[in-house]
């Protein structure tokens, strides 16, 4: 595949157990509008704990999508001067009802095409109990990129997080906690998720 995506990458959620894990008091719909840019949000989102214990630098949510960041991680990107992102209020609760101050939730305006599958290997992969087909590889027509740092696929409620390699190796060299970041030609997905 083209050396072009082994320069982009999907920031998600690791999946780590301990750190703070919230729930946004929004609708499926609004959560995903807001995160995709789409909608924007006049009073603050309210995101009160769920399970896991302190927050750190990245908050996500029991609902798929929702970027919560520290302070820390947003100077990191105004500084930087990344484009295709801008930040929303929230009002993290935490754990005893208290309110912990310094994060804001991320919408992405950038935007590439749709995912094409096409374009995605296929390969069989042997689970525990069963062997199945799954695709190497996110890629969409690259033309269709807007040139974002923070961008996503046009596709409606399409809620994958896309960033290029200058926010990947800015996030590895302050070491940012709670996030993960692989590159588009590395992930594996079902057929049923493209």
């Amino acid at each position: 595949m083209d050396e072009f995506f082994t320069h982009l990458f999907k920031i998600s959620d690791p999946l780590y157990k301990p750190p703070f894990r919230g729930w946004v008091h929004l609708g499926g719909d609004r959560r995903r509008q807001l995160l995709r840019g789409e909608v924007q949000q006049e009073e603050p989102v309210v995101v009160t704990h769920a399970m896991g214990g302190k927050p750190t630098d990245f908050i996500w949510t029991t609902s798929v999508g929702s970027m919560i960041v520290h302070r820390r991680v947003l100077d990191i990107m105004e500084n930087e001067d990344f484009t295709g992102w801008r930040p929303y209020a929230v009002q993290v609760i935490g754990k005893d009802g208290e309110e912990i101050p310094g994060y804001s939730g991320i919408s992405i305006t950038g935007r590439c095409g749709a995912l094409d599958p096409d374009l995605s290997e296929i390969f069989m992969k042997r689970f525990p109990a069963r062997e199945a087909p799954m695709y190497r590889g996110l890629y969409f027509h690259r033309e269709t990129w807007d040139g974002s740092d923070f961008f996503c696929p046009i596709t409606p409620g399409c809620t994958y997080k896309f960033i290029t390699e200058r926010v990947q190796q800015a996030f590895k060299k302050a070491k940012l906690r709670n996030v993960m970041m692989q590159r588009l030609d590395e992930i594996e997905t079902s057929p049923s998720s493209l």
